[in-house]
């Protein structure tokens, strides 16, 4: 279950990715750096959804589901704002429990914000 918009704390940070930024030349070219460490990790309680006319995907609460993605570690401040920036306001931060292959994490994760009226006219399912 999503938390409240955090606070970020100093660094290092951790991002929970499920779209764009589980490609690593997308995360090179933003931070200007290889990427940091990634793990793969499952987000429970989650579906993933494609966004009509867009090239990237969105995710909504739904039981009963999980969404697979990555856990990029090690970001600094900065890099975690570039983050931020590249999601936009369409987005919003919040934290998140992820499964690891080795231990749970609560990393950041960037959710589409959008009034719920909407959803049949802009989302369809990605994922059976």
């Amino acid at each position: 279950m999503a938390s409240p918009p955090p606070v970020a704390t100093a660094g290092p940070h951790s991002v929970f990715v499920y779209g764009t930024l589980m490609e690593e030349e997308v995360v090179r070219v933003l931070l200007g750096r290889a990427p940091p460490s990634s793990s793969p990790a499952l987000l429970p309680d989650h579906r993933r959804f494609s966004l009509r006319g867009r090239v990237y995907p969105a995710i909504l609460p739904a039981r009963a589901h999980a969404v697979s993605g990555k856990v990029i570690q090690g970001l600094t401040d900065r890099e975690l704002h570039v983050f931020d920036m590249f999601e936009d306001e369409e987005y919003v931060k919040t934290t998140v429990e992820v499964s690891l292959t080795v231990s749970p994490l609560q990393p950041y994760l960037h959710h589409r914000r959008l009034p719920m009226l909407y959803l049949a006219l802009l989302f369809r399912t990605s994922e059976p």
